[in-house]
């Protein structure tokens, strides 16, 4: 009698990384978001002008963790999802840095002397140069710090982060070792 033996060692590897890629893509994406929210971050600290540098549009940045829904996965990368989640202010001078566009006075405010008071409707702000000035409106332009950012950065998506081959090497190094 006469035995055959067989080694399904790297058949069985194989399968284990097969059962792994919908893991590896989430794993692609999020590591996406993440390397996308550190640029946007950057980008926002170099839009810091002037003396007053909060850093309010940085904080806004965030990323929701991935969602699969069928053989989809959707990943949210945008502003009031950082630190200042909720907050709607931050998110409204997200959009008006990216895109641009003109804020008009809304409230006024109270200016008091020693022997008077007045209320004013007009915008206080400070420029670079340190003079501080009042308007009925500012004009701001657009930057396109988050859409600008965004474009370049999808370029790499499906290059570096979501294409065959480096989804199965993630999804290999996931069932513990690679395997031709």
């Amino acid at each position: 009698m006469s035995g055959i033996q067989a080694d399904f060692t790297g058949a069985f590897a194989k399968t284990m990384a097969l059962k792994n890629i919908p893991k590896a893509t989430q794993y692609q994406l999020t590591k996406f978001g993440t390397d996308s929210v550190i640029a946007l971050k950057r980008r926002a600290g170099q839009m810091q002008k002037g003396f007053r540098k909060t850093g309010m549009l940085a904080d806004s940045v965030g990323i929701t963790p991935v969602e699969k829904t069928g053989d989809y996965y959707k990943l949210t990368i945008g502003t009031g999802l950082g630190t200042t989640k909720g907050n709607r202010l931050a998110e409204k001078y997200a959009s008006i840095q990216n895109w641009g566009g003109t804020i008009h006075v809304k409230k006024g405010f109270l200016r008091k002397g020693k022997h008077w008071s007045t209320w004013i409707k007009k915008m206080v702000f400070q420029t670079k140069d340190g003079k501080w000035h009042m308007a009925d409106k500012v004009t701001i332009p657009p930057s396109y710090w988050f859409s600008g950012t965004m474009e370049n950065r999808e370029k790499f998506l499906h290059t570096t982060y979501l294409n065959d081959r480096i989804i199965w090497e993630t999804a290999q190094k996931m069932s513990g070792g690679i395997h031709g």
